[in-house]
């Protein structure tokens, strides 16, 4: 009876021929919570020319992720006398041919390239362009024998309300932590289970708000934010978290009662907090639900107790 299966090992007994049979990965995480310190989005960039000679040029992706290393730039030699300066974009790759003089030796400066970047619409939504450093942009650039990349460019490591899935690796979890600090409640509680054993974690990363109350409320969220988010785990990172948590949060009962919801529909349990007290409190809890999908962590016993 799948719609009576809750969590782990289901047995399915057929006498009647053979049938294949689809397996669930139950030990799947589901993670929600803050992280105000994880790793942001990067814009591609590259540099061209020499400080020192003033036709050094900084050319950055205007949108910022992995999608700005696709760009090239191409400040090409037209190989030929008395050339125009012009600008041609294909794509997201930009060249640039240069003008010459009657002998056909490179007369077009940084300063003009920026310039003619910056008046050709097509290449001006993929980069800016700008002198670097202290390099006036005075002197004639330098063509390039082939086009060259833009790159460093990445995406956003954990955009908000979105399934990321680490498997069991600490260098992807780092990356909710840039400053070391654990700020938020995810890198700890990553943290705390990768000490344990290695694991598949599906995490949900959602804004910190200026206290608890608001907080709470984005983690709570609706329509496709906040624990409503991990509906979309199977289609974004392929994989359906069973044991659904949400530390620092997930002793609220308002928290709790949306995540059952979800529970009910990925077939998962909740491992929320009980009342760090006593053992009467724990049981006074517990009766505010009726469900078997959720289990009550009572810290004092390190024990988690299901709703009956």
């Amino acid at each position: 009876m799948p719609e009576q299966f809750l969590h782990g090992i289901e047995i399915v007994e057929i006498d009647d021929g053979a049938r294949p049979i689809s397996t669930v990965r139950s030990s799947v995480i589901g993670l929600i919570g803050t992280a105000p310190n994880s790793a942001p989005s990067a814009n591609a960039s590259l540099a061209t020319g020499v400080v020192a000679s003033n036709n050094a040029l900084t050319w950055t992706a205007d949108t910022a992720g992995a999608a700005g290393n696709n760009i090239t730039i191409h400040l090409k030699d037209p190989k030929a006398n008395s050339a125009a300066l012009s600008v041609a974009v294909s794509g997201t790759a930009i060249t640039v041919n240069l003008a010459t003089s009657i002998a056909g030796a490179i007369t077009t400066t940084a300063a003009q390239v920026i310039t003619a970047i910056g008046a050709n619409a097509a290449a001006a939504l993929l980069v800016g362009v700008a002198n670097t450093g202290a390099s006036t942009g005075a002197a004639a650039v330098t063509a390039s024998v082939k086009a060259l990349s833009l790159s460093g460019g990445a995406d956003e490591a954990f955009p908000l309300n979105t399934p990321v899935l680490i498997t069991g690796s600490r260098v992807a979890a780092d990356k909710l932590d840039t400053l070391g600090d654990k700020a938020g409640t995810l890198p700890d509680a990553l943290d705390a289970i990768f000490d344990q054993a290695g694991a598949m974690v599906v995490v949900i990363r959602v804004t910190e708000g200026v206290d608890f109350a608001a907080t709470k409320s984005n983690i709570i969220g609706a329509g496709t934010t906040g624990v409503h988010a991990f509906l979309a785990s199977e289609s974004v990172v392929h994989v359906t978290p069973r044991i659904l948590i949400a530390p620092g949060y997930s002793h609220d009962q308002a928290v709790v009662a949306e995540l059952l919801g979800i529970a009910d529909r990925l077939k998962a349990v909740i491992i929320a907090d009980g009342p760090n007290s006593t053992d009467a409190n724990a049981i006074t809890y517990r009766g505010n639900f009726g469900s078997k999908r959720v289990y009550v962590s009572c810290r004092a016993h390190h024990l988690p107790q299901p709703f009956s």
